[in-house]
């Protein structure tokens, strides 16, 4: 497979997970995320720990999404066509 297409594809890859990721971690955590009028105790823990989860799956969207986009534009620089490539 040449270069240009694994870089392609690995980028294609890296973009579809950043997007679900996050829908992904708000579904799972959506009823711990909203407030509740009056919150014991656990329930505020659990709340800090649903917002740090989704806050962590973020980040790491955001570094996929980084990545995907890094890997695109190395695809579209390896694969122009006319472009003279030293293959040694």
């Amino acid at each position: 497979m040449p270069r240009a297409r694994l870089f392609r594809l690995a980028g294609a890859i890296m973009l579809i997970v950043a997007f679900v990721l996050p829908c992904i971690a708000f579904m799972g955590a959506a009823g711990d995320l909203l407030p509740d009028q009056d919150p014991t105790p656990e329930m505020l823990k659990e709340q800090a720990a649903a917002d740090f989860r989704f806050g962590v799956a973020v980040a790491v969207s955001c570094a996929l999404i980084a990545g995907g986009l890094i890997a695109f534009i190395y695809a579209y620089k390896q694969g122009q066509p006319g472009k003279v490539r030293n293959n040694t």
